[in-house]
């Protein structure tokens, strides 16, 4: 449905002489309200394109918008549309789609309704004009990267465009320039919002359930008869907890109750987004050489009427033929242990040779990192990681040997081929001290800190700044150097900074490390030192993860910034105690640095405001916050620093002894001693001690709940109870 708009509406822009080119928009003017004429009404339709939109995507198909104008004047000349890409206004946005009235009439074909032209040539130049005694006129023009946006809260698709147009005498010579559509007064154009109802704006949809399911034998190939155990691994993968109800398997039916599977302990089971549930249960299975047994396990939860299914392959080998099996997974911790947490890696290639080098098969993980040979006469063989498409490149071996000498005995099933990767990691950062100094020159000292992140020792073997150079040998940088698993190293040189009021000084540091096999690793960061007024002063320095808790930076030694917290300044102008002046805000960037400069001396206030929940979750260790200080003139204050963590969890420790441990039949009385001990980092409160023979404690007096214990005290009691057996009991 086409809808004239009688009315403009009215952006308060401003835009001033044009610098355009094309999918540029127009500038503002410099001289108050601008685009205000009503010298054309406006239609807008859809010609072609999607019939409905997710509000906040870029429309992934073009849409073909229809523009009428009916002049309201009786000839307007050389007619220029700017439509906004993307959420740009046409004027004073950065990327916009051009288009004007072309081709023009040549000899009595002017055609103003097909959308295409030609156009009126009312001014003998080689741009479009418009005439009233035409009535409407139409424009089509295919748009790209279109915002779904709703700006009036109508459901309908919303296009913002500009119309332009110029004196008669002026010339215009290129219909596909904006420069020559750029109108010197700001009386000849018109802004508007198109509103496109049959394009209906959908708000997004609300965050989905998503999960899955892994099924594990083990072992994967038996001989009749053999017992096989089914690992299961529930995976919560989406973003809303899940209701787990069931799991039922296509052979051994419903698995509430078997092995760890237990419905009156375990099901129906809250997992959180993001968690995992396991279970196993035993089973024997039995079949013919070569028979595959093939089951199926089904889980359902209460958010979704979807369910998930995984399933596993047991191969069935005869007793006088041996196999071997295993799993190449991902060595999280590098121990060389596969744990529950820690994946298989699929489609990882595997060579099988004898003891002489002889080919003679080959295979592939699947199902979780497994694999297998089977049919294997009684002697000596060799696993060899192949891995043909490089899904381990990077990764160093940490679990296994590689290759892998087997010796099979008649009928022996091998089922540890297992092969264990981890890959390095290394993240590093870059401090400077002082972050802002007084023109025209100051010492900055430096400290290039590369850690250990990944489960590898990992050898530094350069150390390179852009403004600095290779560090080796400057302050106290010395390279190579070997770095733990979870430790670092950091170095310290200081170099002389000069700049101007205002200048910033910036370097970054680039750490090249090696892993045990020769991998390379790779980690930049970047530091800013500013240049203020020596009359005035600086407030700043960081918000950082305070592992350890104890209020102090140490990024030396593992400890990180924050980034995108924000922070506002107050100060108190009228020496009145109350901080009711704004100064700045700002957000914490490059690892969590922040600096409020070019202060005068006065009383000031910092606040960590965090409107972008870039803390959420975490509570304050270090600092107090807001924080006062007191500005001198000319001051650099660099201790405002605000540690987080997370906030703790109670830990306690339960040790219970028996005086005497032996006693004569039928019975006899023992007093038992209860130690309560606070292991952890915040206050606890004992609320009750019950004895699974003797009942609560309370009653059996010696022992008082509630108890307070602060962190790292030992409450502890005693009471008496009788114990009563018969000898040997």
């Amino acid at each position: 449905m086409i809808k004239k708009h009688a009315l403009v509406f009215i952006f308060l822009t401003l835009f001033f002489t044009q610098h355009v080119s094309a999918d540029i928009c127009l500038d503002e003017f410099d001289q108050g309200n601008s685009c205000t004429a009503k010298d054309f009404d406006l239609t807008d339709v859809r010609v072609s394109g999607p019939t409905s939109c997710t509000e906040g995507e870029i429309i992934p198909v073009d849409i073909t918008l229809r523009i009428g104008m009916e002049p309201t004047a009786k000839e307007r000349y050389d007619i220029g549309i700017f439509v906004g890409n993307n959420s740009q206004l046409p004027i004073g946005g950065n990327s916009c789609t051009f288009s004007s009235l072309a081709p023009i009439e040549t000899t009595n074909n002017f055609d103003g309704i097909s959308g295409s032209g030609p156009y009126r040539n009312l001014d003998s130049n080689s741009c479009g004009d418009t005439a009233k005694a035409d009535g409407e006129i139409l424009r089509d023009i295919v748009l790209k990267d279109v915002l779904c946006q709703d700006s009036n809260g109508d459901g309908k698709l919303d296009i913002a465009y500009a119309l332009t147009w110029k004196q008669k005498a002026e010339s215009c010579a290129d219909p596909t320039d904006p420069n020559e559509f750029i109108t010197g007064s700001s009386s000849k154009c018109i802004n508007w919002i198109g509103d496109l109802d049959d394009v209906d704006v959908i708000p997004p949809q609300a965050d989905l359930p998503s999960f899955n399911i892994t099924k594990t034998p083990i072992p994967s190939t038996i001989h009749s008869g053999g017992e096989v155990t089914y690992s299961l691994s529930f995976n919560n993968d989406g973003l809303v907890s899940l209701t787990l109800t069931s799991l039922i398997d296509d052979i051994f039916g419903d698995l509430d109750g078997q092995g760890t599977c237990s419905a009156s302990v375990l099901l129906p089971k809250i997992i959180d987004a993001g968690n995992t549930y396991n279970c196993t249960f035993i089973k024997t299975i039995s079949g013919n050489v070569r028979d595959i047994h093939t089951n199926t396990v089904t889980a359902t939860v209460t958010e979704t009427t979807n369910t998930e299914s995984a399933t596993a392959e047991v191969i069935i080998i005869t007793p006088l033929l041996g196999a071997m099996s295993g799993v190449i997974w991902n060595d999280l911790n590098a121990d060389g242990i596969s744990q529950e947490n820690e994946p298989g890696i699929d489609k990882v290639t595997l060579e099988l040779q004898d003891s002489s080098g002889k080919f003679i098969d080959a295979t592939k993980t699947s199902l979780g990192g497994e694999y297998n040979f089977i049919d294997l006469v009684a002697g000596s063989y060799q696993v060899l990681v192949t891995d043909d498409t490089n899904l381990l490149n990077g990764m160093a071996l940490t679990g296994g040997v590689e290759p892998l000498t087997v010796h099979l005995d008649p009928g022996q099933n091998f089922t540890n081929a297992n092969f264990g990767y981890a890959k390095a990691a290394i993240s590093v950062s870059k401090i400077a001290s002082p972050s802002v100094i007084h023109p025209p020159s100051g010492a900055v000292s430096y400290t290039a800190t590369t850690s250990n992140t990944g489960p590898l020792e990992v050898k530094l073997i350069e150390l390179v700044d852009t403004a600095f150079g290779n560090l080796n040998g400057q302050g106290d940088c010395a390279i190579p150097q070997v770095i733990p698993v979870g430790s670092s190293y950091s170095c310290t040189f200081t170099r002389t900074i000069s700049g101007n009021v205002g200048d910033t000084h910036e370097n970054t540091v680039t750490a090249v490390a090696r892993d045990q096999e020769g991998h390379m690793l790779f980690g930049a960061n970047r530091e800013t030192v500013t240049f203020t007024d020596a009359n005035n002063g600086a407030i700043g320095n960081f918000v950082w993860f305070d592992t350890n808790r104890d209020g102090i930076p140490d990024f030396n030694n593992g400890e990180d910034g924050i980034n995108n917290v924000t922070l506002q300044l107050k100060q108190d102008s009228n020496d009145d105690g109350n901080y009711d002046t704004v100064v700045e805000d700002q957000s914490t960037l490059n690892g969590g640095r922040y600096n409020f400069i070019n202060l005068p001396a006065g009383n000031y206030q910092v606040a960590v405001t965090d409107t972008a929940n870039a803390l959420l979750g975490l509570i304050l260790t270090g600092a107090i916050q807001p924080l006062n200080v007191s500005l001198a003139a000319g001051q650099i204050f660099s201790n405002a620093n605000f540690g987080y963590n997370t906030q703790p969890l109670p830990q306690i420790n339960v040790i219970k002894t028996a005086d005497p441990t032996v006693v004569n039949a039928p019975g006899e009385n023992v007093t038992f001693t209860v130690e309560v001990k606070n292991t952890g980092l915040i206050d606890v409160e004992l609320e009750s001690l019950l004895d699974d023979q003797f009942g609560d404690f309370k009653i059996l007096g010696g022992c008082v709940t509630p108890q307070a214990i602060i962190i790292g005290d030992t409450y502890t009691c005693t009471f008496t109870g009788h114990v009563a057996g018969n000898p040997g009991d």
